[in-house]
């Protein structure tokens, strides 16, 4: 498709309807997966948000197809096993109750398993400190739409009452950071809480969007961008230079990648359990963008991009190609202001001093390069009592034991 309509209303509405069918085509490799099979698990969970988000956006035409795939997340997220692993799997309880809210939602009730999720609740969240904040988090969800439990506060441990740097951030802590956002926001639904402060949950997934673009980890990448959404940031740079190299990779693969270790295409139940997860996020995203009519700014118009440090970055992860692509959507000028936070993006990624040196030098003061600075002062302190302590090794001036 051409670079002008890459987000167009058109463009993101077939890429709804390709994600449908590639849920409805697969259906069986989620139907026929064992009992407690996590990733099937997942994905009910998954195509039952999706289905969710397409009625309230007005976006669902084929209900009959959504009927056919509400119908199998019903029966593994509902079948005979479940109310035993309710009570005694915990590490099941946030996906099996997010499963039965959103199925609920969608007129499929079952008050059996009402009863089981207020009481995985009541015994495992209600009072605890040690679980994972994420999934407090999403059975308080849970809760919450049920009626059961009108506490919003966020847990003190959570990612999301800190401030955290994306280099130093694992794949698991992105995905809670942005599952988290989908929690406290009710998927979009209510405002932000009056903490975590906007402009700092802001901060955090301008840098997390570029640190997974350079990663070329296109599933924490929808979560992330769609989390942006959901919390009211507006089109920064990162957040175009994310989105257009999603929409470029969508367009030119016709499905998004999930991460560099994707297997190939000669095992295609790997392969969909590979990729679903980041094209049902990217399809939220599309209906979310819709929706919400977010207004993204294009380059000039007859702008010829040109060979920039910011472009060859991209191109040593996307391509020259893809790169070039991006470039020319957003302008010469906005990929150059993220020439900063790309530099220290990999610089941390290839363990290059220098790299993170220029891209602190680079004079924006971006969240990703203040932290940068301070760990560079980190690194050269550091440094000097090493230097120092080595030196009164060297002279005996130290007494080593």
């Amino acid at each position: 498709m051409e670079n002008a309509q890459i987000a167009s209303r058109e463009f993101l509405e077939h890429r709804l309807r390709r994600v449908l069918r590639l849920l409805h085509t697969n259906l069986v490799h989620v139907r026929d997966a064992a009992a407690g099979d996590a990733r099937a698990d997942e994905v009910s969970c998954a195509t039952a948000q999706l289905c969710c988000a397409l009625r309230r956006n007005g976006h669902l035409e084929d209900a009959a197809l959504c009927d056919e795939l509400l119908a199998v997340a019903d029966q593994r997220l509902r079948g005979p096993t479940v109310a035993n692993a309710l009570l005694w799997e915990p590490a099941r309880v946030p996906t099996l109750s997010r499963g039965t809210t959103l199925l609920n939602e969608m007129g499929r009730t079952d008050p059996r398993f009402d009863i089981s999720a207020i009481s995985a609740w009541e015994t495992r969240f209600r009072e605890s400190t040690e679980d994972v904040p994420v999934e407090v988090l999403a059975a308080r969800w849970s809760a919450q739409r049920f009626g059961w439990e009108s506490d919003a506060r966020i847990p003190e441990t959570s990612l999301l009452l800190r401030k955290p740097f994306a280099p130093m951030m694992s794949p698991a802590d992105f995905r809670a950071y942005a599952r988290s956002l989908f929690y406290v926001t009710d998927y979009g639904r209510s405002a932000m809480p009056s903490k975590p402060l906007p402009r700092d949950t802001w901060d955090v997934l301008d840098g997390a969007i570029v640190w997974n673009l350079l990663a070329l980890d296109f599933d924490r990448l929808t979560e992330l961008l769609l989390a942006a959404i959901y919390a009211g940031m507006p089109a920064t740079q990162a957040f175009r230079a994310g989105l257009y190299s999603l929409l470029i990779a969508w367009d030119e693969q016709g499905y998004v990648p999930g991460c560099e270790s994707d297997p190939g295409d000669g095992d295609a139940k790997a392969l969909f359990f590979a990729i679903v997860h980041a094209n049902i996020h990217a399809a939220l995203l599309c209906s979310e963008m819709l929706v919400r009519e977010v207004r993204l700014q294009l380059a000039p118009v007859g702008e010829v991009p040109e060979a920039r440090p910011a472009r060859a970055i991209l191109e040593s992860r996307l391509g020259a190609h893809v790169a070039t692509r991006v470039q020319a959507l957003m302008g010469t000028a906005s990929l150059d202001a993220l020439e900063g936070d790309l530099l220290v993006a990999r610089g941390f990624a290839m363990r290059e001093i220098e790299d993170i040196s220029a891209g602190v030098r680079s004079g924006t003061a971006t969240w990703m390069i203040r932290c940068a600075a301070e760990w560079l002062a980190m690194v050269k302190s550091v440094a000097e009592t090493t230097r120092h302590t080595d030196c009164r090794i060297a002279t005996g001036s130290a007494v080593v034991t």
